[in-house]
């Protein structure tokens, strides 16, 4: 999927059906590609080249951000995925496999003075057969990309050449490769196998791009909450978003990302909504501190449930992640208009007025869940 098709999807006509059609389209492959790469990956870890702390996360940008970043940059991250890993090694283990596996469109590796040091690319999938041995090589000693010590958009544009400069891809992949390389190729075919086995029969017209990051824990949780929050450079009114959480008005799917976690046992759920709050927002994380001391915490998730059950009325592809997600609909229809609505006044795009947004009452979603049977008047708490 290309990023052309991607921003002509979402700027044509409504942009709020060019949305629901993107995601309905693609959103469906985009799971079943990330189910396959988790079951690939629990081979590496019985191989013992990944260790039982490797993480990996997916998600499907909202409506308020596609909507916000339709005319800024390209929407070629609109799907991305999240690898993070104890050590360095086995970082840029995932990012050769990702690199045997995907055609590389773009990327970028960042060493940046706040402590970001992680590799990004964005990848279109390419089942195809190739002598992994060489292949292997050939991507470790000749992959180059451009190294980002700082941030450029924080640079005037005479500066941003300066901060660039090319770098090797892989430097710790060497020591592994040195002195455990017959266990790492077997390892690499044994995924690409499972991969493939598990894709045989996907429909590459709906695979889109998917944009993925790399790093290790301790660069994570630094990007997270401490000096790399992407907050902390990226213009974001901190006042609203911490309006909009304190009134009930975030919601997964419209103005906050639909985020997935990876268990175990490699199956798939919808991450705790509370931690994809800190993960966008980390300065939410006093305030949902507060809530949680208030006892309102149930009432956040019971929201958010509700809401994905009225989203996968519309988004098949997130049935499977919604207990009892069969509603009886009125009209199908009138749903997806009223759904549209609030995605239209939670937004949180350039063209919406904050004051506009804090005025909005909770009860215009909560109307919906009433309607539909998922809660009784009874059940909210008045914000």
């Amino acid at each position: 999927m290309t990023k052309k098709l991607l921003e002509c999807n979402l700027i044509s006509g409504d942009i709020a059906d060019g949305y629901k059609g993107l995601v309905c389209d693609l959103g469906g492959e985009f799971i079943k590609i990330v189910e396959a790469i988790v079951d690939s990956i629990q081979v590496a870890r019985r191989n013992e080249i990944l260790g039982e702390k490797t993480s990996i996360k997916s998600r499907i940008k909202d409506y308020s951000s596609s909507l916000r970043n339709t005319e800024k940059k390209s929407l070629d991250d609109f799907f991305g995925m999240e690898f993070v890993t104890a050590t360095q090694q086995e970082k840029e283990f995932l990012m050769l496999f990702f690199h045997l596996a995907f055609d590389i469109i773009k990327d970028k590796k960042m060493d940046k003075s706040n402590g970001y040091n992680a590799y990004h690319c964005t990848g279109d999938l390419k089942l195809r057969e190739f002598n992994v041995n060489s292949r292997i090589d050939e991507i470790v000693q000749s992959s180059e990309t451009y190294l980002y010590k700082d941030n450029p958009l924080n640079l005037k544009e005479d500066s941003r050449e300066k901060e660039k400069q090319r770098t090797k891809i892989f430097d710790s992949i060497n020591y592994l490769l040195e002195n455990d390389k017959d266990n790492v190729i077997s390892t690499l075919k044994d995924m690409l196998e499972i991969l493939f086995e598990r894709l045989e029969n996907i429909d590459f017209s709906k695979v889109p791009m998917i944009e993925c990051h790399f790093m290790t824990a301790e660069v994570e949780q630094n990007a997270i909450t401490g000096t790399a929050s992407h907050s902390k450079y990226k213009t974001v009114d901190e006042k609203l978003i911490e309006e909009m959480f304190n009134s009930g008005k975030l919601f997964r799917g419209i103005n906050t990302p639909w985020k997935f976690t990876t268990l175990p046992d490699g199956r798939i759920q919808l991450q705790d909504i509370y931690q994809t709050y800190i993960e966008t927002w980390p300065f939410l994380k006093e305030h949902i501190v507060m809530r949680r001391k208030r006892g309102l915490e149930n009432q956040d998730v019971l929201n958010n449930e509700c809401c994905d059950k009225l989203l996968a009325t519309q988004f098949p592809f997130l049935k499977p992640f919604v207990a009892n997600n069969e509603l009886g609909s009125k009209n199908d229809q009138e749903l997806w208009g009223a759904l549209k609505q609030c995605m239209l006044v939670y937004s949180l795009g350039t063209d919406v007025e904050p004051a506009k947004i804090r005025r909005l009452p909770p009860q215009i979603m909560y109307s919906l869940f009433e309607s539909y049977g998922l809660i009784k008047g009874g059940e909210i708490i008045e914000y």
